[in-house]
């Protein structure tokens, strides 16, 4: 598979994960806690930094994040709710789905929810080219993909990269075909070139 992953950003968002479980001290006035951390701590965030690797490489977009999810969550004990669920227990761990898109996840207290709960929010979200609805065109011999740019996209950032294709066609008929393309090393190349392709030889 290639190598399609940021480990920079993944070591900061492992940082941040291992940061803000350690307890409910003002982490951002400490500085940076990489220089700070202990050999133990690091050892800590490099096996959640491996551990988050493999993870975020399959979670390419939103809906292939909420899959994942659901099979991490289902393996830690958590269920699909059910609106007909009655006479839950303390500790019970379950997860919602609001479109394939976006996902709560929530553990049962022992306390009234009026003495308070702990939330934590995150967002997902990706970085990319999305295609059009109608993307495909043809220009003499070539096949070209009409784009939408999504999230903060510096387009020069694309270009001689190589790139893969992943997402969800729902077909008229209600059955779904996931598409990854791209990702394997025998799969072709997909790239945007640099050069206009009428002098890219």
């Amino acid at each position: 598979m290639r190598n399609i992953t940021k480990p920079a950003a993944f070591f900061a968002i492992a940082l941040a994960a291992f940061a803000a479980s350690a307890g409910a001290q003002d982490y951002g006035s400490r500085g940076n806690l990489e220089a700070s951390a202990t050999d133990a701590e690091r050892a800590e965030i490099e096996a959640l930094y491996q551990r988050f690797i493999p993870y975020i490489d399959r979670a390419r977009t939103e809906l292939t994040m909420v899959a994942e999810t659901v099979a991490y969550a289902e393996a830690r004990g958590f269920r699909a709710w059910d609106p007909g669920i009655r006479g839950v227990n303390p500790g019970d761990r379950f997860y919602a789905i609001n479109r394939d898109r976006t996902m709560l996840l929530w553990v049962v207290g022992s306390e009234p929810m009026a003495s308070g709960m702990r939330l934590i929010n995150s967002h997902i979200d990706s970085i990319r080219l999305e295609l059009k609805p109608h993307p495909l065109t043809r220009k003499r011999d070539a096949a070209a993909l009409d784009t939408l740019v999504h999230g903060g996209l510096k387009a020069y950032q694309w270009v001689n990269v190589p790139l893969g294709l992943t997402g969800r066609v729902d077909k008229m008929d209600g059955s779904v075909v996931w598409i990854e393309y791209g990702f394997d090393e025998n799969d072709p190349v997909l790239l945007i070139p640099d050069l206009a392709p009428h002098v890219d030889r």
